[in-house]
């Protein structure tokens, strides 16, 4: 019988094009060798990430979803905040119609950046359905809804 993982260490690499996974490792030493024979001196470039096994996540992040009026998604990024500054103030001023009507921003709370971007995206069909989009609209910061768990019959 094997003794349980309690920690699985990523390795990631950052580059102009993103992050990209290396590789999963049961190991912390696996991992740092990975990056060693990888980094070619690049050990900025790289990071090696804890994580249990099996564990979901389920606290909501901060991320500030930018679409189109017609619902393309322009960007998705998770909102870095400041201890010199009051969070809430920030999600309001982030949260907004553009000017010129043609794309909103708004901060969505969300475990995900997909679940954000979903939320995100009935907020905007709710706000043209409703005859409220307009030019430099503020807009409250939203909170996307929990996922279904279950299955219904």
């Amino acid at each position: 019988m094997q003794p349980e993982v309690e920690l699985l260490w990523t390795v990631i690499e950052t580059s102009p094009t993103g992050d990209t996974v290396v590789g999963v490792y049961t190991t912390l030493g696996r991992a740092r060798e990975i990056v060693s024979s990888l980094a070619d001196g690049r050990f900025e470039d790289y990071r090696i990430e804890g994580h249990v096994p099996d564990e979901t996540r389920h606290d909501d992040q901060a991320w500030q979803v930018h679409l189109k009026r017609d619902g393309g998604h322009l960007e998705t990024v998770q909102f870095a905040g400041c201890s010199c500054a009051d969070d809430v103030a920030e999600f309001l001023r982030r949260s907004f119609v553009a000017r010129d009507a043609e794309s909103m921003s708004v901060i969505v709370f969300a475990p995900t950046p997909g679940r954000a971007i979903a939320a995100a995206d009935r907020y905007r069909d709710w706000l043209l359905d409703q005859g409220l989009w307009a030019s430099a609209l503020q807009l409250e910061p939203i909170q996307a809804r929990p996922a279904e768990v279950g299955i219904s019959a």
